[in-house]
């Protein structure tokens, strides 16, 4: 068999190795170099100029406060309200409000009669001068004393809300200046029908004093009162007041109160009421303080205690009585009536033509006398003056009597007439005026005179016959 050949074994060949080709190294960029910064060179600060200080100028003390808008009882008015009209009014309907500008407490001031405020809608006036108390009858207000101005919406105004600032501006004597302002407002409402549903009594007035006068003005009723609407309105509405037919007694001297009845009217544009259109307000008088003078209101005058008086030198004085001035007595007022002196006997006082109490004497015995004169206390009760039961009040004054050249042995108690005593004691009597109201025993010391004058004639004509 043939001898088989071998193949031969193949040689595998290697592959060959792949190469790896090395990845460039990344070249390193450089960072940029930093540019320097200059350091910023320091700008010098400005030199400040220095700027004078101007002397101080001296401010001129502020006039303070003293003058008020207020209403008629001194309160601060803030603010005028001139109430609520329906859109349509005319001047009739229009109730004007019065204030009044007050000096309370410069020595004096002057306004200016310039009065700021919108004249579109309002009008602010000066009031005419009435000659109450206190009131200036020019721009000059002395202290306490005040001007009264009205203020009023200006007819034909549109429907809306109105106000406005009222401005017065017053100088004192130094040439100061002071300003005093309110505010004034008032309401026009469109005109729609409604009917009044109520009326607001008015508060009540108290504590005025006793005879004021029977006026609305004096009692201070309030010129107009608040009457409410169906639309919920509020209106001021105008007073005439029935004063004469209250029961006030201007004359009485007891307190009062009482009531006064009032015809409201209509506001304008309303002509119907579902509340009948009176009111009433309550007003309450105080009592009469009678007028009731001290004992110290009663002395005598024409006798000086530290002179002397002679005898047989007539010697008068005037007694005065307290309240004996009083020509318009009310019920409780006192008085006290001069009735009789007294020096050595009892001597009703004289009354001369001018209504003066007084009395005249001399004396023919030196010596120190007590003058008395007793006043008599006395009532008004409203119709006439009545005594009272107090006993009598005195009042003394001594006086000194020394001799004269011709000195007599008795005393008189009137120029006209006198009593001899044959023993040169005291005795007394005198002319009395006429209807002095005194009680006493006068015809007897007339007697006792008579029967020593006629002793004395006596005695007279017995030592001429002896002659």
């Amino acid at each position: 068999e043939p001898t088989a050949t071998p193949e031969p074994e193949p040689t595998a060949t290697p592959e060959p190795e792949p190469t790896a080709t090395p990845e460039p190294e990344p070249t390193a960029t450089p960072e940029p170099t930093a540019t320097p910064i200059p350091e910023p060179t320091a700008t010098p600060e400005p030199t400040a100029t220095p700027t004078p200080i101007p002397e101080p100028t001296a401010t001129p003390t502020p006039l303070p406060v003293s003058i008020q808008i207020c209403n008629k009882k001194g309160e601060d008015l803030k603010a005028i309200d001139n109430g609520v009209y329906l859109e349509g009014y005319e001047g009739k309907d229009i109730i004007p409000v019065v204030a009044y500008v007050r000096n309370i407490g410069t020595p004096r001031l002057t306004l200016t009669g310039q009065i700021e405020f919108d004249d579109r809608f309002f009008d602010v006036v000066l009031k005419e001068p009435s000659g109450n108390k206190k009131e200036s009858s020019d721009l000059v207000l002395d202290k306490g004393y005040y001007r009264a101005f009205i203020v009023m919406p200006k007819k034909g105004i549109p429907a809306g809300s109105y106000n406005t600032v009222i401005r017065m501006t017053a100088v004192s004597d130094d040439n100061r200046t002071v300003t005093v302002e309110t505010t004034a407002y008032y309401t026009v409402k469109a005109n729609e029908k409604e009917v009044i549903t109520k009326i607001k009594a008015p508060a009540s007035v108290k504590g005025l004093p006793n005879a004021t006068a029977k006026t609305a003005e004096a009692l201070c009723l309030p010129e107009t009162v608040l009457v409410g609407t169906s639309k919920g309105n509020k209106y001021a509405a105008s007073v005439k007041w029935n004063v004469d037919a209250c029961s006030y007694d201007p004359a009485a001297t007891e307190a009062q109160t009482f009531e006064v009845t009032g015809d409201v009217s209509y506001p304008a544009g309303i002509t119907e009421s579902k509340v009948a259109m009176v009111t009433t307000i309550a007003v309450n008088v105080k009592a009469y303080e009678p007028k009731v003078p001290g004992a110290d209101s009663c002395y005598i005058t024409g006798i000086n205690s530290n002179a002397s008086y002679k005898t047989k030198e007539t010697i008068s004085f005037y007694a005065v009585g307290g309240g004996m001035e009083n020509s318009a007595p009310r019920k409780g007022d006192v008085r006290y009536v001069p009735k009789k002196w007294n020096i050595v006997n009892e001597v009703p006082i004289k009354q001369d033509s001018n209504g003066n109490y007084y009395g005249s004497f001399y004396m023919n015995t030196a010596g120190n006398y007590t003058l008395t004169v007793s006043f008599e206390k006395m009532t008004f009760n409203g119709k006439e003056w009545v005594k009272t039961n107090d006993a009598l009040l005195t009042k003394s004054v001594s006086l000194h009597i020394t001799s004269s050249d011709s000195d007599g042995s008795s005393n008189g108690t009137d120029t006209n007439s006198s009593t001899n005593g044959s023993n040169g004691s005291n005795g007394a009597s005198g002319k009395t005026a006429a209807k002095t109201g005194d009680d006493s025993p006068i015809l007897p010391f007339l007697l006792v005179s008579l029967m020593a004058v006629l002793v004395m004639g006596g005695v007279i004509v017995y030592r001429k016959r002896d002659c």
